[in-house]
């Protein structure tokens, strides 16, 4: 449907290592999502570093999906 179609994108979380395992991540991503629910959104996405197990602990459960692969080459 159009409603899925139409997402907030979290382009970038960074939580300082002197915070991390405190909430920190839950709050920004709590805040996130309250944004984009106040604003007719049905969707949210982001992504993460290929390796970092951490933020994918943090971003399933949080109630984040596995969704799409994305693969980058770089060019010499």
């Amino acid at each position: 449907s159009s409603d899925l179609r139409h997402c907030a994108v979290i382009c970038e979380a960074y939580v300082d290592e002197s915070v991390r395992g405190k909430g920190a991540g839950r709050a920004l991503l709590s805040a996130c999502e309250a944004w984009a629910k106040a604003r007719g959104l049905k969707v949210i996405h982001i992504g993460h570093l290929a390796g970092n197990e951490r933020a994918s602990a943090v971003y399933e459960k949080a109630g984040f999906a596995p969704y799409v692969v994305l693969r980058r080459k770089k060019l010499h």
